[in-house]
């Protein structure tokens, strides 16, 4: 196959051998003041941000998958945090982003990790050691936020962790926060008290949440969806007034990229450079990520929702992934492929320097991928979504032996040999060289993915190719065929009529359409984009 190069060289045939380690893919990287802009201009321009904090195991992932689910009910939405009775476990790591609906309101939700603690972070057993801290992206993400729901365990009250929490909101929120009372404190878990009428512990427990300086609490259950209309009007008066405008605003059509591959490849890291400041963990260790993380990314005019996903892992080394016998690395599996199947284009992200070091080590030498990489690469093709290769850590390859990068220049060029033409983007997401032409490479194979071919124009190639082609075979019943049309896109389909079928033409036609997408790719500048041939 080919390689289609994205920033400095046409496809990955190159007589100059990794030519684009030169100035093409040096000299762009993303400035943060083009990127992240100051939280009050963000405020101004976007949906309505609303962060949710607390200690672990009061439901905070169980309130934010139903305000992300499509109709208000539990599991019923296509983004959920992964969740799990374990307080002492912390199964959520970084801050989950989604879009909410509450009601006619839509609104940014952030579900946060259950401690804001850097140093309890770094003591825990089961969290490897981390390049960033979590505190500084709650913190963050607390600054940039409209919002801030307080969860509190309503059935056992106020813990001494609640208050120092509360001290810590104190000590950094904006200020405008604060003294505009867009604090707001939720009692959860008091499903109990509601359904039954329990007037008296709900006072009580009203009365305590004072005691915290934020206001009335709110009750309520986000596992039974009891006191959802209390939230309601609770976000409603705490919003601005700008934002409440916008808060009834219908989303508009931004471009889903999920970004995935096997764990400590660097895509977390490729998500912060991006953003231009730290959104998501990182660390050395493989395993970090658990939860799909979302982040809305403006460029060039266009809307993106980022997705970074956690590592993917083998089934069978599961069982002895993580201290929860693979539970939630399996549940992170099932997020990533879930994140894959939603994608508008998948950016599978490579580790170079681990190809350099395989093929020293003579322990790869057929393919530029791993088996495993090559089966995520599929199943992203075979949902019909449009793939672009991330070559990362190019900066650790930049001073190889010469010979050694020809050598993995080829293993590049073979990697996917049943899809021609996949784009290929070589950086470094640690300096920022070269990050910047993934995006153009995204818009690129998007518009591709969504593009329609006329009626007209597809019928012409087809009396061409009848004219030209007398191959024998099974592909003789391109010879039989009347008429073609492009019946869907995302991903481009066409449909193709022919003459009646004889059984053996009907056993076929897959290798007809093998051979039909790759003249459409050829013909109509569709090289790369994945796409489905159908007969009648």
């Amino acid at each position: 196959m080919a390689l289609r190069m994205v920033g400095g060289a046409k496809m990955f045939g190159l007589a100059r051998p990794y030519g684009w380690l030169g100035l093409s893919w040096r000299s762009c990287r993303y400035s943060t003041n083009l990127i992240a802009g100051s939280p009050d201009a963000e405020r101004s321009l976007e949906r309505p941000k609303v962060v949710i904090l607390g200690q672990p195991n009061v439901g905070k992932s169980t309130l934010f998958n139903r305000l992300t689910s499509r109709s208000g009910r539990r599991g019923s939405g296509r983004k959920t945090a992964i969740t799990l009775n374990t307080p002492g476990g912390h199964v959520t790591r970084d801050v989950i982003e989604g879009r909410a609906t509450l009601g006619d309101l839509r609104f940014r939700v952030f579900d946060t990790a259950g401690h804001n603690d850097e140093r309890y972070w770094q003591n825990l057993g089961d969290t490897p050691r981390l390049e960033n801290s979590i505190a500084p992206i709650v913190r963050e993400t607390l600054r940039r936020s409209h919002v801030a729901l307080f969860l509190v365990d309503g059935r056992h009250g106020l813990s001494e962790p609640d208050l120092a929490l509360a001290r810590w909101v104190r000590r950094n929120a904006a200020p405008g926060m604060l003294a505009e009372g867009r604090v707001r404190v939720v009692l959860n878990k008091c499903e109990g008290l509601l359904s039954r009428g329990g007037s008296g512990d709900l006072e009580a427990a009203g009365e305590e949440a004072l005691s915290l300086g934020f206001g009335e609490g709110v009750t309520v259950s986000a596992e039974t969806g009891e006191g959802m209309a209390d939230l309601y009007q609770a976000l409603w008066t705490a919003f601005p007034s700008d934002a409440r405008e916008a808060a009834s605003e219908a989303h508009g059509q931004t471009i889903r990229v999920a970004v995935t591959g096997r764990p400590n490849v660097g895509k977390s890291t490729l998500v912060n450079s991006l953003l231009g400041y730290d959104r998501v963990l990182t660390g050395p260790k493989p395993g970090l990520t658990r939860d799909s993380v979302e982040v809305d990314l403006p460029w060039g005019g266009r809307d993106f929702t980022v997705v970074d996903t956690a590592g993917r892992v083998r089934g069978s080394k599961l069982p002895h992934y993580d201290d929860s016998g693979g539970a939630v690395a399996g549940r992170a599996n099932e997020d990533a492929e879930r994140a894959v199947h939603f994608a508008h284009v998948v950016v599978l992200v490579v580790d170079a320097d681990q190809i350099l070091r395989s093929v020293a080590d003579h322990r790869q030498s057929s393919s530029y991928l791993t088996h495993f990489e090559s089966t995520i690469a599929a199943s992203a093709l075979r949902h019909g979504r449009p793939l672009v290769v991330l070559a990362n850590k190019m900066d650790l390859v930049d001073s190889a032996d010469p010979e050694e990068r020809d050598r993995v220049n080829r293993l590049l060029a073979e990697g996917l040999p049943d899809y021609q033409g996949v784009r290929l983007v070589p950086c470094s997401a640690k300096t920022g060289l070269g990050v910047g032409f993934l995006l153009p490479a995204v818009a690129e194979v998007y518009d591709m993915w969504r593009g329609r071919v006329q009626t007209s124009h597809l019928n012409a190639w087809l009396e061409d190719l009848k004219r030209f082609h007398h191959g024998g075979g099974p592909t003789s019943i391109v010879g039989s065929m009347r008429y073609a049309a492009q019946v869907k896109t995302r991903p481009p389909t066409f449909c193709f009529w022919t003459k009646k079928r004889r059984g053996k033409e009907r056993k076929g036609e897959n290798s007809v359409a093998k051979f039909l997408r790759h003249k459409l790719q050829e013909s109509f500048g569709l090289t790369g984009i994945p796409i489905r041939v159908m007969f009648r």
